[in-house]
């Protein structure tokens, strides 16, 4: 969306379905994938209404710059703001912080927000195959709520996922601006903390199986597919309908909290070794109205926070990694970590580049204005 910088009223807008008719929807995830393999940049839309909710994958390539149409899933409308990537398959995520009367609610409120609640329901995590097109299996896992999958990879006939994970969506309403300009009113004083997770979904050809198995079922009812339109359910969702879902349980990769995750781009889709994002100073994570003042460096082999970047009064937003140029034997943290650090002491801000190995100081510079702290995403290729 262009805004224009004196009022911020919209100026212009733009939406998916103008690229591609087939592409419609109400939103868009904001961590749309590439593949380097196939050449794909990979996202999906999501389309409301009344009968139910459509996430509709796509992909684009340069040889196919208006894209296709992937695969299409019906669940409930969620706040879904990123989604899983591997070689072979695309796994959304949906946890159960719902919209309110099917997503209709959007249009009543100020804050879309205000549109969604917590619900005491599985996490569902819903597999597209790439090659067939189509949804192959469901697996769920208890409620939780996550912004950030951080990579996703194979392991024989398992999938591996990792995510920064809460318990409930407490940490959506904590970051409102009128908790981060009066921290004293945020609710619960202290501020949610991320746990990396890694959830497998195992033995996927035999789920997949299994899947079809029951979708052939559930489909050979006369009045299933009406069954389904008014209830806006789908295969595995509401009442006994979990009993046949296989579940997905994890385990916890590190002992600090992390958010922001970044990885490598060249491990993506592979097992790494290492996450970048923002985290705590210390490990008091109980104090008022405290947010995340440093930068960290988890090693997943070691299961701990290895490096952290921290200075009095400064609050860093989010730290692209960028790799090393490409070499024979560059390892998977050569690169270094950009981030641009809000000063609140000395009212400025500036430019921060470590070095993502060491953690050691490449560059600093003041910028000519101050950048309030920001939770916002961009995304930067650069060139050896």
């Amino acid at each position: 969306m262009e805004l224009d910088p004196f009022d911020l009223m919209p100026t212009n807008h733009f939406s998916w379905d103008e690229l591609n008719p087939s592409f419609r929807g109400h939103q868009a995830s904001p961590h749309g994938q590439y593949d380097p393999a196939t050449g794909e940049w990979i996202n999906f839309t999501m389309e409301v209404s009344i009968q139910g909710t459509s996430y509709h994958f796509f992909s684009i390539t340069e040889a196919n710059p208006k894209g296709t149409v992937i695969a299409s899933i019906q669940a409930k409308a969620s706040f879904v703001h990123s989604f899983a990537l591997t070689p072979r398959y695309i796994i959304l995520a949906v946890f159960p912080f719902h919209a309110n009367y099917r997503g209709v609610q959007f249009s009543w409120h100020e804050s879309i927000l205000n549109s969604f609640s917590f619900r005491n329901e599985p996490t569902m995590f819903y597999v597209i195959s790439r090659q067939q097109k189509q949804h192959v299996a469901t697996y769920r896992a208890d409620p939780c709520f996550a912004f950030h999958h951080i990579n996703a990879f194979e392991d024989v006939d398992d999938i591996h996922l990792d995510i920064a994970c809460y318990n409930k969506a407490t940490i959506a309403n904590q970051l409102t601006t009128s908790n981060l300009r009066h921290p004293e009113s945020m609710k619960p004083t202290h501020l949610e903390a991320a746990e990396i997770r890694r959830y497998t979904l195992a033995n996927i050809t035999q789920e997949i199986a299994n899947f079809e198995d029951q979708s052939a079922h559930e489909t050979s009812g006369v009045f299933s597919g009406l069954i389904k339109m008014i209830s806006g359910t789908v295969i595995g969702e509401g009442g006994d309908q979990y009993s046949w879902i296989p579940i997905t349980t994890y385990q916890k990769l590190v002992d600090s909290t992390i958010e922001l995750p970044q990885v490598n781009p060249a491990w993506r889709q592979n097992r790494n070794r290492y996450i970048f994002g923002v985290g705590m100073s210390t490990k008091d994570l109980l104090e008022p109205g405290r947010i995340w003042d440093a930068i960290v460096k988890a090693d997943l082999d070691k299961k701990t926070i290895t490096h952290s970047w921290s200075q009095e009064g400064c609050f860093p937003s989010e730290a692209f990694f960028i790799p090393a140029p490409a070499q024979k034997d560059v390892d998977e943290d050569d690169g270094v970590l950009v981030s641009v650090v809000l000063d609140s002491i000395r009212n400025k801000s500036f430019l921060l580049i470590l070095d993502s190995k060491t953690f050691t100081e490449v560059a600093k510079a003041d910028l000519p204005q101050v950048v309030p702290l920001s939770f916002a995403h961009g995304s930067f290729r650069g060139r050896s």
